[in-house]
């Protein structure tokens, strides 16, 4: 990017993907709130991520050779607040670095508003793990590839004051006419020590596609376009709702 991180402290900062406003629990399905040019697709995880917790997915964010602009893959811990206190894991792809530079990166906005973005270099044959685990006083964020197994970043829950937390998983492209190309395959979500159910909602705004697998595979595609209809996605039914199923 023009410095892959001052895009993405952009992009943060201007909310370029705040799409929705979250009540989990018992409470409705997700509300459109698109207020940018970026196109998302978001799966919601429902579960008590109050204490101990553990979200792997084997994850894949493939080249778009015509792409422009940047794409990313991500797992995040946030919270009722939106925009709020979040901590972020995923891999990114930037057009104007060459598509060959896969990388990852952490973003993390702490309960003062203080903003942190950081990313490097890694190798994802043919894919990596994302893995966020946390604790009633932690949350350490690791990646698995095929150079090993990388701790990225951990942090102090205390510095966060997530409420009602739950986790995000989000593939996204900054441009219009851009494309992603991703996928999350569960290998292990855990929260309360209890193995988490299949996800049942999603989000779309400006043309990317949350899917659910029969496998249980979780795929993010599509283009960005100004005329795709933002909409919640009932994953087990697969189809746009107005409501997903279980809210």
């Amino acid at each position: 990017m023009i410095g892959i991180s001052s895009f993405v402290d952009g992009r943060r900062l201007a909310a370029l993907f705040s799409i929705i406003a979250l009540t989990l629990a018992a409470g409705p399905a997700p509300k459109a709130n698109a207020v940018s040019n970026g196109a998302e697709a978001t799966i919601y995880l429902r579960g008590d991520f109050s204490g101990g917790f553990n979200v792997a997915y084997g994850a894949v964010l493939r080249s778009t050779a015509t792409n422009r602009s940047a794409t990313f893959l991500d797992v995040m811990l946030t919270g009722r607040r939106d925009p709020g206190p979040s901590i972020e894991l995923g891999l990114t792809r930037d057009a104007r670095n060459g598509f060959g530079a896969l990388r990852v990166f952490t973003a993390v906005r702490t309960r003062s508003g203080t903003y942190r973005y950081a990313a490097s270099a890694v190798s994802c044959v043919p894919s990596c793990t994302l893995i966020l685990r946390g604790d009633p006083h932690d949350v350490t964020a690791t990646i698995a590839s095929d150079g090993g197994i990388r701790r990225v970043g951990v942090w102090r829950r205390g510095d966060f004051d997530l409420r009602a937390p739950y986790v995000r998983l989000n593939g996204e492209v900054a441009k219009r006419g851009d494309a992603i190309d991703a996928a999350l395959t569960p290998m292990r979500v855990v929260a309360a020590a209890r193995e988490l159910a299949a996800p049942a909602c999603g989000f779309t705004v400006h043309g990317v596609t949350p899917r659910r697998l029969p496998g249980g595979t979780l795929t993010f595609t599509g283009t960005n376009r100004a005329d795709a209809p933002a909409s919640s996605v009932d994953l087990t039914r697969r189809r746009m709702a107005s409501r997903c199923a279980g809210s």
